[in-house]
């Protein structure tokens, strides 16, 4: 594995798989599989717990919980990405589907 330019940081609008929306701080790189730092999200209060077939992440604060998968031998959270500004007054509208 070899060394990726950093692109810059981006502050990305999400929804979780169960519809639960948050913002993600990342750096950008031209990967085809981000990496979601488990240490900044104990940093920011989250809970989170690892089982064989996949895993939770807890906000102690409002009780919510976002599940993720493990598929093939790797932790997978599948999360929705606004893709640039809001076209539509649909929730959904402006997001793709990552993961």
């Amino acid at each position: 594995m070899g060394k990726f330019r950093n692109q810059g940081e981006q502050l990305l609008t999400c929804k979780s798989s169960e519809g639960i929306p948050f913002k993600l701080r990342m750096q950008s790189a031209e990967v085809s599989r981000p990496i979601l730092s488990v240490i900044r999200l104990t940093e920011s209060g989250k809970e989170v717990t690892f089982r064989k077939d996949g895993g939770t992440i807890r906000d102690p604060t409002t009780g919510m919980t976002t599940e993720f998968q493990r598929k093939h031998g790797v932790y997978v959270l599948r999360m929705w990405i606004r893709n640039g500004k809001p076209t539509g007054s649909k929730p959904e509208s402006g997001f793709a589907r990552q993961g």
